[in-house]
Parts: C-alpha cells; sequence; structure tokens
C-alpha cells in the first residue's frame, strides 16, 4: 500500500518538472530572441541615423562649394559709382575756370576681373534749362589706369541732349504738373555716353582708377553716375540668367562626387582582407 500511494506522487513530480523545463527553455529562447530583436533594431536605427547625417553632411558641403564657386568666378553683373564733378570757379564771376571732372578709385569689391569684358558708360542727369537747351554738342573723355598712373584705356566721346520743341515743353509741363509740384519728378534730361563695349584689364596692369572729365564750362550737370556692365557669356551668362538652372546642376554635380568618394571610401573599409597564410619550413 505505501509503495502504490508513492508512485504518482513521483509521476507528479516528474510532469512538473518537465513543465518546469519547458517554460525555462521557452523563456531563455523568448529573451534571446528579444535580445536579437533589440541588436538589429539599435543597429538599424544607428544606420539610419548615420545615413541620415552623412546625406546632410554631403548636401551642406555641396551648398557650400557652389556658393564658394559661384561667388569667386561670377563677377558683379552692374556697378553704379556715383562721379562728383569738380570745377575750378573763376574769381571774379560765377562762371567756371576748368572742365568739371573727377577721380575714381576702385575699392576691393569693385575691381574688374581678369579675362571678364565690360562696357563703361556714363550716365548725366542735365535739367532742362535754356543754357543746356542753346549749349548744343560736348565733349567727354574717360581714362583708366593703375594706381601708379600707367594708362590702360581713354575713350572720347561727343554728345547733345535732346530737341525739344517749347510746345513739347509746354504740354509736358502740363501733363506732369502734379509730379512736378509735388516733387516726385522734375525737368530734366538723362543721357548715356558709352565709351567702351569691350574693354578688358590688364593682368600685369590692373584697372584702379577712373578720371572722368567734361570738355565743357557751360554744360549744366545736376548728377552723374559711371555704369560698369559685365559682359556675361558661357558659363557666367548661364549661371546669372538661369540661377536656379546653374545652382541646382552645381549641387547635383558636388552631391555626385562626394557620394562617390564616400561610397568607395566606405567599400574600402568594409572590404575584408585576405589572410595569406605564410608558411615557413
Amino acid at each position: 500500500m505505501a509503495r502504490g500511494a508513492h508512485m504518482p506522487t513521483t509521476s507528479k513530480e516528474n510532469s512538473f518538472n518537465v513543465t518546469k523545463d519547458r517554460v525555462q527553455r521557452t523563456l531563455t529562447k523568448t529573451m534571446a530572441n528579444s535580445k536579437v530583436m533589440a541588436d538589429k533594431t539599435s543597429h538599424l536605427l544607428v544606420s539610419f541615423l548615420s545615413t541620415i547625417l552623412t546625406g546632410v553632411l554631403v548636401l551642406a558641403v555641396s551648398v557650400f562649394l557652389y556658393g564658394t564657386f559661384y561667388y569667386a568666378y561670377m563677377p558683379v553683373e552692374m556697378h553704379h559709382l556715383p562721379v562728383h564733378l569738380q570745377f575750378t570757379p573763376c574769381p571774379d564771376s560765377t562762371l567756371r575756370c576748368s572742365f568739371p571732372s573727377a577721380q575714381l578709385n576702385l575699392k576691393r569689391n569693385q575691381k574688374l576681373l581678369q579675362g571678364q569684358t565690360y562696357s563703361i558708360s556714363l550716365k548725366l542727369d542735365i535739367p532742362d534749362s535754356p543754357v543746356n537747351e542753346d549749349h548744343g554738342m560736348f565733349m567727354s573723355c574717360v581714362k583708366i589706369s593703375s594706381t601708379s598712373g600707367e594708362q590702360i584705356g581713354e575713350s572720347c566721346k561727343s554728345s547733345i541732349s535732346e530737341y525739344r520743341s517749347s510746345l513739347l515743353r509746354t504740354m509736358e509741363t502740363i501733363s506732369y504738373s502734379p509730379a512736378l509740384l509735388t516733387g516726385f519728378s522734375a525737368q530734366k534730361q538723362e543721357l548715356h555716353i558709352n565709351y567702351f563695349s569691350n574693354f578688358q584689364t590688364d593682368p600685369h596692369t590692373p584697372a584702379e582708377v577712373i578720371n572722368v572729365e567734361i570738355h565743357s564750362k557751360h554744360l549744366q550737370v545736376a548728377e552723374a553716375s559711371l555704369e560698369i556692365h559685365a559682359e556675361l557669356e558661357g558659363l557666367r551668362h548661364l549661371m546669372y540668367r538661369h540661377p536656379w538652372i546653374s545652382s541646382f546642376l552645381g549641387v547635383s554635380t558636388n552631391i555626385l562626387i562626394l557620394t562617390t568618394i564616400i561610397l568607395i571610401s566606405w567599400a574600402r573599409f568594409l572590404q575584408p582582407e585576405d589572410d595569406s597564410e605564410v608558411t615557413t619550413d
């Protein structure tokens, strides 16, 4: 009787132990799978973040390289330099005893690039006064030289103000009377005198000083300015006239080059090294 009563107890213990072992194996397997999944997830997250940061870095470097190239390669399309004319007044009258002239010293950001062609012109604002109306033609000259005084170019042109009849002046005065009375407009003419069309600087003698002289002692000038216009051609014309297209192409090219360099470097770094066995006799 005692041996029969002990057998059910032993079978219960065996089944409990088997169940316990199964539970432990299941927990161990689950923990191992969880650890593997966590490692894979962290590795995937790190790879994703490194890819995103690398892409942002490549984009930032590409934009910086294109911007540096743009500001180093592209000239300023137009320079508007104010011209302050000076003359020697006559001591005994209100007339001038010298021609109006001005000297302009080009600053660092106004220097002309070598190999780039420029057109140089003078804009004169002259009032519609009886003196200018009866003046007729006049001469004006522009001389370009270096700081040492070596002359690079010189050009002289003749100009004349536009003729307007007394009837046209009366009609214009009546039509623009509100703007004239309020100061939004003035009775004056703009004269554009072009001196150089394809001017290029000498690499050994840079253009740094521009002298302007008007060969007339009676012409009345309200305001004068020198316009230096860069004649853009080829790649510079594309970069200036189509900035979005040129910037897209430039940044894309930089991204392609940098990505190629990074991929080659990664492939070289991750390539397994062949361990050659060195056998000694």
